[in-house]
């Protein structure tokens, strides 16, 4: 059996931000009752979810409530073991993901 985190990932770069919000909304309602049970703004989770260079608290959290490691849903942003990757690498990740997007649309 396929696990969830497998299902959803995109090749080199995790999980869909459709798909965790689907998942979150599956199991907890809407992302404004998620966003409460964490204590932070709606917008907060949305900009975890899109941005990068967001919280890694957050998105931490979030795993946490999928039960799901943050590797797992965001390999660009996370270590293996657990420890979130750099801000300059992220930003680094996201450059070449773009520019990789970029050729495949041409």
């Amino acid at each position: 059996m396929i696990e969830l985190s497998e299902q959803r990932q995109l090749p080199g770069t995790g999980w869909h931000p459709e798909d965790v919000k689907a998942e979150l909304r599956k199991r907890f309602g809407s992302l404004t009752e998620v966003s409460r049970r964490l204590g932070v703004t709606r917008q907060s989770t949305s900009n975890v979810l899109t941005n990068p260079l967001a919280s890694t608290r957050l998105e931490r959290k979030l795993a946490h409530l999928l039960q799901v490691p943050p590797y797992a849903i965001w390999p660009m942003r996370w270590m293996p073991d657990g420890t979130p990757i750099s801000r300059s690498a992220r930003s680094k990740n996201v450059q070449q993901i773009q520019k990789i997007q970029k050729e495949n649309a041409a």
